[in-house]
């Protein structure tokens, strides 16, 4: 999973090396677009973060808060491929 540098979103890894998408700053609509280069989710998943605080992921565990994510979470993420590559979703674990 690359970002793009478009958008305010980052990639974090758990512990247990499943991908944290912290998503974009939301639009005063509710709206979150997070740009990347290449979208590649593993057998262990990802997961989107939209939280303002510390949260609890059934496939990552404990997560930080979204810096990202600073009055009102997002109603809507859009995340958006800009590159090129076919995407993988391996999935077997969820995108949650």
């Amino acid at each position: 999973m690359t970002v793009d540098g478009k958008t305010n979103v980052y990639v974090e890894k758990s512990n247990s090396g499943v991908d944290i998408i912290n998503i974009s700053t939301p639009s005063p609509k509710g709206i979150s677009h997070s740009t990347f280069k290449e979208f590649n989710v593993s057998e262990k998943g990802a997961v989107i973060n939209n939280a303002k605080n510390i949260a609890r992921s059934r496939i990552a565990g404990l997560i930080n808060g979204n810096n990202n994510i600073k009055d009102t979470r997002a109603k809507l993420a859009l995340l958006d491929v800009t590159g090129l590559e076919e995407s993988k979703l391996k999935l077997n674990r969820g995108l949650k």
